[in-house]
């Protein structure tokens, strides 16, 4: 199936164009933010909290925008010093205050990203960066303050939490680190964990000067609603996850947002795995490391590489990644073998290691598996999206998840239909 979405800008040395095609019809404005903590490549530490506004004496001249650049720890500005960023004022764009770029008499509009300094590759990563999409509101910007000090974040999209009365989707964008041709470059993906509510279709040219495609599947005329509709069919565990207000979609919760502790539904697929390693040995491979293990009262007790168990979880904690299946605080080799085990589950092949790097066998109608993950990917370009945590593993070449990792300039099409 061909997928024709509009070619990238050239490439920008100063800036990451982003040119946008809205397919929007229900709302009256579509509101943009650009918001990034600024990282290292070799530490997890937030140096600085970015976020973007128009150039210009007000700020409203978005055809050179500007970055500015808080201190995390103080939510001081390095320019001035004592002054403080003010946490209440949204910064955002609307759709129509962007510069117009027209091809063959149709319009479209241009976001531009200032690069940040990509000679400095220890500093250069603006991580956690997210292009917010938000329809009839201003672009919600939470900030998240603790004793370590200050960073952006996503707001909750779950009832009561922050934005949830608002329809918006974001982009994930970590402006710029150089590629291996020193060429200014981002690492862009969509992702659907948590939710989905508007579709978003991508087309980026990479640093080598070829192109990716990937998001949701637009060659129908409602392809939103179609995904939804499909959603809304699944069992009721699952279709407890639809949003809406006033009779109007809002989005569609993914089951780690809505199950509950008592959610059962792949509970028999988890019971049977763990029940099958009693007698066979669970063994793979993650690069080069070989892991071993068996059910012993409930748990995978592994002898190699090293000695360590991961208990068995419940469906829950296999949709979430929590509990047994929680990576946090775990070393490398525990947390391959945890992700390794949730892709598994969620996908239904946890009794057949030979089918854990088929897509092809992936969700087979015979076993239990995340059946929200495998909504989206029948409705998702070439079957690639983020329907869960680790729906990446086992990685590159044979990965479900959509990521350019070195884009240089992008398409973006939006819609609600």
């Amino acid at each position: 199936m061909t997928h024709t979405l509009p070619t990238p800008l050239p490439d920008d040395p100063d800036y990451f164009q982003i040119l946008i095609e809205s397919r929007i019809t229900t709302a009256s404005t579509v509101h943009l933010s650009f918001t990034a903590n600024r990282m290292a490549l070799d530490s997890p530490d937030i140096l600085d909290i970015t976020w973007l506004t128009g150039g210009g004496a007000n700020h409203d001249d978005w055809t050179k925008p500007v970055v500015h650049v808080v201190n995390s720890e103080t939510g001081h500005t390095p320019a001035n010093g004592g002054a403080s960023i003010d946490f209440q004022t949204t910064y955002d764009v609307t759709l129509d205050q962007l510069p117009k770029h027209t091809v063959k008499n149709k319009d479209y509009r241009v976001l531009k990203i200032p690069f940040l300094d990509p000679s400095d590759a220890a500093q250069s990563l603006a991580g956690s960066g997210h292009l917010t999409i938000t329809l009839d509101a201003p672009a919600v910007m939470q900030i998240n303050s603790t004793k370590v000090g200050y960073s952006f974040a996503l707001p909750s999209p779950a009832p009561q939490g922050a934005g949830s009365t608002y329809r918006w989707d974001f982009v994930e964008l970590n402006c710029a680190t150089p590629a291996s041709n020193g060429k200014s470059v981002c690492f862009c993906n969509t992702t659907n964990v948590d939710f989905f509510s508007l579709g978003i279709a991508i087309k980026g040219r990479t640093a080598d000067d070829t192109y990716s495609t990937f998001g949701l599947d637009l060659s129908g005329s409602t392809p939103v609603a179609d995904l939804i509709n499909d959603l809304k069919n699944l069992p009721p565990d699952y279709a407890a996850g639809y949003m809406e207000q006033s009779g109007a979609v809002l989005r569609f919760l993914a089951p780690d947002m809505a199950f509950t502790d008592k959610a059962d539904d792949l509970d028999t697929a988890i019971d049977a795995g763990f029940t099958h390693y009693e007698t066979h040995a669970l063994t793979f491979e993650v690069g080069a490391v070989s892991y071993s293990a068996k059910t012993v009262n409930d748990a995978l007790e592994f002898s190699s590489p090293s000695a360590f168990t991961i208990n068995k979880p419940t469906t829950l904690e296999v949709i979430a990644s929590t509990g047994p299946l929680d990576v946090a605080g775990q070393s490398v080799e525990i947390q391959n073998a945890q992700k390794y085990i949730a892709a598994a589950l969620n996908r239904g092949v946890f009794t057949e290691t030979g089918d854990w790097d088929k897509p092809s066998r992936w969700y087979p109608g015979n076993v239990q598996s995340n059946q929200y993950s495998q909504t989206l990917h029948q409705h998702f370009i070439d079957g690639v999206c983020y329907g869960f945590s680790f729906d990446d593993v086992p990685g590159a070449p044979v990965t479900s998840a959509p990521a350019i990792g070195t884009c240089t300039s992008m398409s973006l099409v939006i819609t609600d239909q």
